[in-house]
């Protein structure tokens, strides 16, 4: 059987215009919206296929979520979780160790400092500083379940941030 394949994204740039506004209904802005749609571009390209996806039901995740959802296959599954909304790296380990079987490839889009924290705490080596909005890493676990991941650290495959992607075509 494959490696498990965990994909931590973190949504693209919100919008602050609005102080007043509250936290979890703010959507992206113009920066964060060209982020994500080069971001769509890589994961296309890269052919990033995940199974399925676990993702915070604040309004900047389900935006970033709406522009990928063109680049994976349709046969992706969509799960919106409300404890991954600015959840702790155990919150989040703690979903992702609860996938079923089934899916080998997984993608958590959520929010710092969590999905950082937990990047760091799984991957096998030291990647970043830090882990900017839109930052995606991804990590290979010598596992067949979800619920052994964290027991050991995962290979760290890739780290890219929509800066990083700027120049490319």
């Amino acid at each position: 059987m494959a490696d498990l394949r965990l994909y931590l994204l973190r949504h693209a740039k919100s919008d602050w215009s609005d102080p007043a506004q509250d936290d979890h209904d703010r959507v992206l802005n113009e920066r964060g919206r060209k982020a994500a749609q080069r971001l769509a571009r890589y994961i296309r390209d890269e052919k990033i296929h995940p199974d399925l996806v676990l993702c915070s039901t604040a309004a900047r995740t389900r935006e970033t979520l709406s522009y990928l959802q063109k680049a994976v296959p349709r046969s992706t599954k969509i799960r919106f979780e409300d404890d991954l909304y600015l959840a702790e790296p155990d919150g989040i380990l703690a979903l992702v160790r609860a996938t079923p079987v089934a899916y080998v490839s997984l993608m958590v889009i959520g929010h710092n400092p969590g999905l950082q924290q937990l990047t760091t705490e799984l991957a096998d080596r030291a990647f970043v500083d830090k882990f900017p909005t839109g930052a995606l890493a991804e990590l290979a676990f010598k596992s067949t379940e979800w619920a052994k991941i964290g027991t050991d650290r995962g290979s760290l495959l890739r780290y890219v941030t929509p800066r990083g992607l700027e120049n490319q075509v």
